[in-house]
């Protein structure tokens, strides 16, 4: 078995923002010559999420109504009173979560026909890291 691993960067611009990733993972999966496998997504920011979505224009703002209604910036939280004044993106990654793994078979991500891989910014905007750890059977 072989293991690949490379960062991406990502400079977001909005406090709140969905990065489309897919092609920075297809092209890191590309180089990486692993035909047959698993590709692990993940990030150790904690305001910041990992996830799969669906690639439709209108479903970031759809996601963002959701969080900003389910997890508002409360400032009675404890962290906004004693610490850096965003729990809400804290919370926000709960609930997304920070990674993702995609099967690989025969050199292709097995995404569903409308999925892509996106990066959630809920407290930017900021510089992010996100690791792509490929793993599986090498061409030979």
């Amino acid at each position: 078995m072989k293991v690949f691993t490379k960062w991406i960067s990502i400079e977001t611009q909005k406090k709140f923002q969905q990065v489309p990733i897919t092609d920075y993972v297809e092209s890191i999966l590309f180089e990486s010559k692993i035909i047959d496998g698993m590709v692990l997504v993940y990030t150790g920011h904690t305001t910041v999420g990992i996830y799969l979505g669906n690639t439709d224009k209108y479903l970031p703002q759809d996601i963002e109504s959701f969080l900003e209604e389910k997890v508002p910036n409360d400032p009675n939280y404890l962290h906004n009173v004693y610490g850096g004044g965003n729990a809400s993106a804290h919370l926000k990654n709960l609930l997304v979560g920070v990674s993702v793994v995609i099967p690989v078979s025969e050199g292709k991500l097995e995404l569903g026909e409308w999925q892509g891989i996106y990066l959630g910014e809920f407290d930017g905007p900021r510089k992010r890291r996100i690791a792509v750890k490929v793993m599986g059977e090498a061409k030979e």
